[in-house]
């Protein structure tokens, strides 16, 4: 069947006694706007029959980020979120969203780590007893250090004559991956400007930085090496990654004046798979050295 929307608020609502069972009822329209996310959600009523279709409709929908339905005696409703604010209009389309809304986006980043924080060699340390495999990498550097030939022999030769043969190749680093998480807006608000600095240097949960759904499932996806089964390269075992988000100076541009200021933002976001508690307060690293009781 085809439904019928009906967004006038002095039919919103009807009896079910004068619904044909083809038609939806706006019942309600609110906006929401949660830190930098904005929204509108939408309540509609009718009939069973009317709801259900309405729910097929929309669920696959690029523009609804939630649609939920209720059943409310012989009514039923549904309650879709869109992430745009909006009055007028049925549904909204590309001309409902503001020109300077968010705009999202996501890059790689790259950190030289050493290489024997690599999970292959780390995997070594963690089956094994850190101290042997220490030993044997110390005796390759000072090897290399001399000019000399460096054998690897023990438990854990395989190990040790890969890393060797890597500082011989003049590999000292490994690329860890990261995400760069950006938030680009403009604003009149001066007070929303002002409060973006309080968390700066702060590690922050990706739930609290209002980002969009699609784009946390897309971050959620990534994955990365876990460990190594075996010495054999081939074994090995990936993860979902996790990242604690590090939030950077934002860069700030004021395109009006003080009567009608304008600001253009760009907000970012670093994400590593742990900070330093020390150095960044809400990092879950916490480095400890050697200590005497």
């Amino acid at each position: 069947m085809s439904v019928t929307y009906i967004e006038t608020p002095s039919a919103a609502s009807p009896p079910l006694a004068t619904d044909d069972g083809n038609t939806m009822y706006l019942v309600s329209r609110l906006l929401s706007r949660q830190g930098a996310t904005r929204a509108t959600v939408d309540t509609w009523e009718g009939s069973k029959a009317a709801a259900d279709e309405m729910y097929e409709d929309y669920k696959n929908h690029a523009l609804v980020s939630s649609i939920t339905t209720a059943q409310n005696g012989g009514k039923k409703s549904v309650t879709l979120t869109w992430p745009v604010e909006f009055t007028d209009g049925a549904f909204p389309g590309e001309g409902d969203v503001d020109e300077s809304g968010d705009v999202w986006s996501m890059s790689f980043i790259e950190v030289p780590t050493p290489l024997v924080a690599h999970e292959y060699f780390q995997t070594a340390y963690v089956e094994g007893s850190g101290e042997i495999i220490e030993d044997e990498i110390a005796r390759c550097e000072s090897a290399l250090k001399r000019g000399r030939s460096y054998v690897a022999s023990g438990e854990y030769k395989e190990y040790v004559s890969r890393y060797y043969a890597l500082r011989v190749a003049g590999v000292e680093e490994y690329m860890q991956f990261g995400v760069e998480l950006r938030r680009t807006f403009t604003s009149t608000d001066v007070n929303e400007i002002t409060a973006i600095p309080a968390t700066m240097g702060q590690v922050v949960a990706i739930a609290n930085i209002g980002a969009p759904a699609a784009m946390v499932s897309v971050i959620n996806a990534i994955t990365r090496i876990a460990n190594y089964t075996t010495s054999d390269p081939s074994t090995v075992q990936f993860e979902n990654a996790a990242f604690e988000f590090l939030h950077r100076p934002p860069d700030l541009t004021l395109e009006g004046d003080d009567v009608e200021p304008k600001w253009s933002c760009v907000d970012s976001w670093w994400g590593l798979a742990k900070w330093s508690k020390v150095i960044y307060p809400g990092g879950t690293w916490d480095p400890q050295g050697e200590m005497v009781e």
